[in-house]
């Protein structure tokens, strides 16, 4: 009996192995998850970011080199994705969106959105600074003052897979 639990054991820790490595061999480079990140439309909203959720930490440094561009396709979303993930290495460019004046006040208060999702206390100072103004970026400070309207994760990786592998 102990022979075949053995045996049983073993075949499904082979068969793990061939999914993950199955798995490993579906996943997109850095470049590829940023590339179709890019080119997504007409699908639904929630799915947009999935090429990034699935690179997963591999492609934050190319998220946080390309998010200071005012052009960057899916933006926001983008900004979301660092949110989500709580990637304290996007903190100074996403400071960077809330600070500059010339930034729209949606892409600035969902930055600050962002911050606050990544570090509360940071978030809350800009809040505070943020909160006295009028427009939607004063209004999204005022709300997460208030507790409502930070970052949580909506997808997980493995939804995320799965979306990724369902054309």
């Amino acid at each position: 009996m102990k022979k075949a639990g053995v045996i049983a054991l073993g075949a499904i820790s082979g068969v793990l192995l061939l999914v993950a490595v199955a798995l490993f061999a579906l996943w997109p480079s850095p470049e590829a998850a940023l590339k179709a990140f890019y080119t997504r439309t007409w699908i639904p909203e929630e799915t947009v970011a999935d090429p990034l959720i699935v690179a997963g930490d591999r492609v934050v440094p190319l998220v946080v080199s390309e998010i200071g561009s005012k052009s960057m396709p899916n933006r926001a979303y983008a900004i979301g994705f660092l949110a989500e993930g709580r990637y304290k290495e996007a903190l100074p460019a996403l400071l960077r969106i809330v600070t500059d004046e010339t930034e729209s006040e949606i892409m600035r208060g969902r930055a600050l959105a962002a911050i606050w999702s990544i570090d509360e206390a940071k978030g809350r100072r800009l809040a505070e600074r943020y909160a006295e103004g009028h427009g939607h970026l004063s209004a999204r400070a005022i709300s997460l003052q208030r507790g409502l309207s930070a970052y949580e994760p909506r997808r997980t990786r493995l939804e995320a897979v799965l979306g990724w592998l369902d054309p």
